[in-house]
Parts: structure tokens; sequence; C-alpha cells
């Protein structure tokens, strides 16, 4: 854990979630993540200039997740996807949910693709 992946509005990744099963020979259970909203503005703006951005998940093209309107006042909320056998691929899309991208930082904070098994822990070495 410890990861983080950072997104300005009006961007998206997709992941191919086969590639990920084949290169750890295992199914996956779920993705997990805490999402935030990093704005950098200055605190004193005024409220209707309040930065906002929307997150959406998408797994095979179907909304799975989405956090609309949300600033860095709002704090953080958790994502939990659940991943099937048929699922293909994941998209993460963080988009304006204003009238600027500006300031608009969204960030996924632990971002996880859980096996199914869970991975067992390596043993402490001391």
């Amino acid at each position: 854990r410890d990861g983080l992946m950072g997104l300005h509005a009006n961007v998206g990744i997709t992941f191919d979630l086969n590639a990920v099963r084949q290169s750890h020979s295992r199914e996956l259970a779920a993705f997990r993540a805490v999402v935030a909203n990093l704005d950098s503005s200055p605190r004193d703006q005024p409220p209707d200039a309040r930065p906002l951005a929307d997150l959406r998940i998408f797994v095979n093209g179907k909304l799975r997740y989405s956090r609309l309107q949300f600033g860095r006042d709002d704090g953080d909320a958790s994502v939990d996807v659940a991943l099937g056998n048929e699922d293909r691929f994941l998209t993460i899309v963080a988009t304006d949910a204003g009238a600027d991208p500006v300031f608009d930082h969204v960030v996924l904070i632990d971002p996880v693709l859980e096996f199914d098994p869970p991975a067992t822990p390596a043993p402490d070495r001391a």
C-alpha cells in the first residue's frame, strides 16, 4: 500500500485486467482506494469559485462508482469496486465539475487491485 495516483481534471486511464490476471496467475476481487480532491487554490477564494471535480470508475464501459462535485473541504471517501472474472477493463476518469478545471487535483490514495484469494503477507525477517 502507501501508493498514490493523481489525476488532474479531464483525464482518464484504463487498465487491462486480463493482463494483470495473466501476469500474476490469479483472479481479481476488487479495486479499492480512498479518493480526495487536493485542490491547491487559495482558501480565501469566494464560495462560488470553489473548485470541484467528479470521479467516475467504469468496468467494461459500465459505471460502477461515482463521486460527483467534490472539493477539498468535502474530505475523502472510500472507493470499493467489486471485480468479477468476466471484467476486462477498469477505467478511472476525473473531470471538472465546475466552470474551470484549474486546481481540480483528484487523488486516489493507496489504490489497490485485490486478488482472490487475498495475497499472503511475506513473513517478517528479523
